[in-house]
This record gives structure tokens, C-alpha cells and sequence, in this order.
């Protein structure tokens, strides 16, 4: 017996009504997570299966679990470290670091994600972002001792940036 198939409602919402309901979505904080009804132990459970895949070396399938634990829960920094991690290991750098961005939003105080996004920059040859990201690193660092390997690395890097800086522009007017 062939299934039979449902008529196609158009869902239509006017634009007043989708802005108060976007207003109300973000008010409360709310999520997709939330929203689905899915619990706690399942978003760990999939985080588990992201990490591991990761650390086993399958950073494609890593970062379609880091995405969708990140679009579900957004307010995770783990979630966007994880994909931006996993993005970088598969040279998508822009990539990487838009998520090290979200992961730098969702957890302001954690000098992590700007010292992860500089190392992009520098691949990327964007020095000058770079430097602004081992400030900010350096910044953030400064505020609690547990993170002074972590500023010394950023200090590091970027004395090693404003060294290399003038040698570069000299070779590029001789």
C-alpha cells in the first residue's frame, strides 16, 4: 500500500509575530535543547562521541557533533572550542575561528579561544589579528593565576609577531 501523501500547509508568520517570538526565545535564554526536550545526559553523551572522535583523529565527524551540540546548546563554550579544534585540524581556519569566537563569547573570562584563534591568524598570515588575539589572550590571562602559562605562551607569541614584523616590511621595500 503506497503512503499517502499530506497536503502542504504553507506556514506563514508575520513579521511582527516572528520578531516577538525571537524576543521571547532570547529573553528566556532559551534553546533548541530546550525547545526538543533533550536532556542533559544526551547532550553528553553525543559531547563523549565528538571528543572521542576527535582524539581518534576523525575530525570531520568531530565537527558535525561539535555543530550540532553548539546549534542545540549554544551557550557551551565546550561545544564551540570543540568545533573550532576540529575545524582547525582540517585546515578551516576562518572556520575555526568564527567558532573560537562563540566559544570566546559564551565563556568571556577564558583566555583559551583568542590564544587558539591567533595561532589561525598566523597561519593565515593576518598578523595584525593575531596580535589583537594574544592581547585579548594576554588580557584575560592576566586576571587569574591558573592561567599564566597560558599568558606566558600569548607573551611569547607576540613579542615573536612584533619581532618578525619589521624584518618582513624591510624585505618588502628592499
Amino acid at each position: 500500500m503506497a503512503a499517502k501523501s499530506l497536503p502542504k500547509r504553507k506556514l506563514t508568520i508575520s513579521q511582527e509575530d516572528f520578531t516577538k517570538l525571537l524576543k521571547r526565545f532570547v529573553e528566556k535564554g532559551s534553546t533548541l535543547k530546550g525547545m526538543r526536550g533533550i536532556s542533559d545526559e544526551t547532550m553528553e553523551a553525543v559531547y563523549g562521541l565528538a571528543y572521542n572522535n576527535y582524539n581518534n583523529g576523525k575530525f570531520d565527524e568531530a565537527s558535525r557533533l561539535f555543530g550540532f551540540l553548539g546549534g542545540f546548546d549554544p551557550y557551551q563554550s565546550k561545544y564551540w572550542i570543540g568545533l573550532a579544534a576540529a575545524r582547525q585540524m582540517l585546515k578551516q581556519y576562518q572556520g575555526a575561528i568564527q567558532a573560537y569566537s562563540m566559544a570566546a563569547l559564551m565563556a568571556e573570562e577564558d583566555p583559551n579561544p583568542p590564544l587558539y584563534a591567533a595561532d589561525c591568524y598566523m597561519i593565515m598570515g593576518k598578523k595584525e589579528l593575531a596580535e589583537k588575539a594574544l592581547t585579548a589572550a594576554v588580557h584575560w590571562a592576566s586576571r587569574k593565576p591558573e592561567y599564566a602559562s597560558i599568558k606566558d605562551r600569548a607573551e611569547s607569541l607576540l613579542r615573536l609577531l612584533r619581532e618578525k614584523a619589521p624584518e618582513a616590511k624591510q624585505a618588502a621595500t628592499t
